[in-house]
């Protein structure tokens, strides 16, 4: 593995705003839309209230598999994120993709590390792979980060989320913290104050993608605002 590597958050940061993949993985397997559909009003409700955001996050994470339909396993999950993936391909950012391809042939370990299921990151990549975004290569090549699940028991084994992003990628990486941040060249991610913000704030250089939800964020010293335009021509201009 090379001693460099880019990670990358996927929802909102890879995808276009709105699209956030557990959401639609899990409410196209729920057992019943509607009972998912009214936790997940629940969730929000508490979320505005000021509720302590990973817990409440985890907790909904917990309710959603709950809802889920029986004997759904790593296999069918993955199966269901590629499916929908392609689905909403139009709302893939192609500049994320393009310096995705150019991180990698550049000879960076790129690292997707995401709040969802493992199996959902996994998915997400079958499907870049199979529309022909990603070369075969190229896919295989990405590392992946993503809340574990034990879809016996339908627990919460490791919830991928703030500092668990950041201790998520250790364990794939078989790391410590300390030797993370010395690995990590830059972060990509557009929740700053949430589900990203261990992984900006320990990069020496981290881009926040804009959105209408964090542009009135304060960003640390190292983060600055930005969109895949200026980021490719930014690279660009390194090489030149």
């Amino acid at each position: 593995m090379t001693s460099l590597i880019r990670i990358y958050d996927i929802d909102g940061t890879i995808t276009m705003p709105g699209f956030d993949l557990w959401h639609l993985i899990t409410r196209s397997l729920a057992e019943d839309t509607q009972v998912f559909d009214n936790s997940v009003n629940e969730w929000k409700a508490r979320m505005s209230q000021g509720r302590y955001p990973y817990a409440e996050s985890r907790e909904m994470m917990k309710t959603g598999l709950q809802l889920m339909r029986s004997n759904l396993g790593h296999a069918q999950v993955q199966e269901e994120a590629r499916k929908i993936t392609s689905d909403i391909l139009h709302r893939v950012f192609p500049g994320a993709i393009e310096h995705i391809k150019t991180s990698i042939h550049s000879g960076f370990q790129v690292i997707f590390a995401t709040t969802n299921y493992l199996a959902g990151g996994k998915g997400f990549i079958s499907a870049l792979s199979r529309e022909g975004w990603l070369d075969n290569t190229e896919a295989a090549s990405i590392i992946v980060s993503g809340s574990n699940i034990n879809w016996e028991t339908r627990d919460v084994i490791h919830f991928n989320m703030g500092k668990g992003k950041a201790t998520g990628i250790c364990s794939v990486l078989g790391c410590s913290h300390d030797e993370l941040k010395e690995m990590i060249e830059s972060s990509y991610g557009d929740d700053p104050s949430g589900n990203d913000r261990e992984i900006l704030r320990i990069a020496p250089k981290a881009y926040v993608i804009r959105n209408e939800k964090n542009r009135h964020a304060e960003l640390l010293p190292n983060m600055q605002f930005a969109d895949w335009n200026f980021i490719n021509a930014q690279a660009t201009a390194l090489k030149n």
